[in-house]
């Protein structure tokens, strides 16, 4: 679980904006890539990218993460996340992930009585608005219950302001807002 919530600042700094809608979250490329780091070194990779299908916006999200010692893998770490999103309301989800040898898999689907979601821990209904893990959608950190997209189960979260950065985008540098996410 510490994991998720750690890309959590990182991740919610670079996407966060003061502009709710959905659209406004989706960048001109419509992809958001970055690589992560563990004491400036790279270790992995994050990519978030976004598609018009219709009326939905399907976003598809990609994390690997390997931690090396010489020749030797100590850690390995990837995630796959596809979510669908219809007039602002996550319609579905399906998950895939490898936690070091460890494997979840997660799929969500609305109902007209709300997000009826499979995880690790079983079957059960989230509310109709909850907010997966992903963390690229702005209205993220007003959140006080996320939808984990590892196991399967609503979190409890305090998402805090913690600052302004700029973050580097290639050719230049953009005006960020950190955030500090914790919770169980």
């Amino acid at each position: 679980m510490r994991r998720p919530l750690l890309r959590a600042g990182f991740v919610a700094s670079v996407v966060a904006t003061t502009v709710a809608p959905l659209a406004a979250a989706v960048p001109p490329s419509r992809e958001i890539g970055f690589a992560i780091l563990n004491d400036n070194e790279p270790i992995g990779h994050h990519s978030v990218t976004f598609a018009h299908r219709g009326d939905d916006l399907v976003v598809e999200i990609a994390i690997e993460i390997e931690v090396r010692f010489a020749f030797l893998a100590l850690f390995r770490y990837q995630h796959e996340n596809r979510e669908v999103w219809r007039d602002g309301q996550l319609v579905s989800l399906d998950t895939w992930t490898d936690d070091n040898g460890t494997r979840y898999a997660v799929t969500a689907r609305a109902t007209s009585q709300g997000l009826r979601v499979e995880g690790a821990d079983g079957v059960f209904l989230a509310p109709k608005d909850i907010i997966p893990t992903s963390y690229w959608n702005p209205v993220t950190v007003e959140q006080t219950r996320l939808l984990d997209t590892q196991h399967g189960r609503l979190l409890d979260v305090t998402i805090r302001p913690s600052g302004e950065d700029l973050v580097a985008t290639g050719d230049a540098a953009v005006p960020a807002n950190r955030y500090s996410v914790s919770g169980r």
